[in-house]
């Protein structure tokens, strides 16, 4: 069993994670043009804010405070995800910060959390999971409409990567 801090730990990354990733899907929703996609967007990051409450609420009840002591690690993936999404016109799936969160997840669901803690981030990990998979299906119907000839632009961290490709 995880001590207890190292699981406040934990939980402050997965609240980092879903800071960022309510911050990306704020900046995907502003860009889409389609209002479905952009109703599914501000629904994820509606829920990435009441899932930083209730890790919030899990961090108080081990005894921390969530507003501070910052993980490092953690933030600095985000951050990074954060400025390689921030022109991105790739909001497929979330882009980067949906990996680096998917990453934070896993890294969390592999630790030997106390049941109740464990439960939170396994439900939120599925919630997670069932409201990105509705985004890609909006994304691949109008793919579809366009008769598959959308085009996406992926970004990755550093110098101003980018590349441009035929759906």
């Amino acid at each position: 069993m995880t001590s207890v801090p190292e699981t406040i730990s934990i939980l402050k990354g997965l609240i980092v994670a879903c800071h960022a990733t309510e911050q990306a899907c704020d900046r995907f929703a502003e860009a889409t043009k389609d209002p479905k996609v952009k109703s599914v967007w501000r629904e994820m990051m509606q829920q990435q804010g009441k899932m930083a409450r209730e890790l919030d609420q899990a961090v108080v009840r081990l005894g921390g405070d969530p507003r501070h002591g910052g993980v490092a690690g953690t933030s600095r993936l985000f951050w990074t995800a954060a400025e390689a999404a921030k022109d991105s016109a790739s909001h497929v799936a979330g882009g980067p910060c949906d990996e680096a969160q998917r990453e934070v997840y896993r890294r969390a669901l592999q630790a030997d959390l106390p049941q109740n803690v464990h439960m939170l981030v396994q439900r939120q990990h599925v919630d997670i999971s069932a409201i990105r998979e509705r985004v890609r299906q909006l994304e691949q119907a109008q793919s579809e409409q366009a008769g598959g000839k959308v085009k996406t632009k992926l970004s990755r961290p550093g110098p101003r990567a980018e590349t441009w490709f035929d759906l």
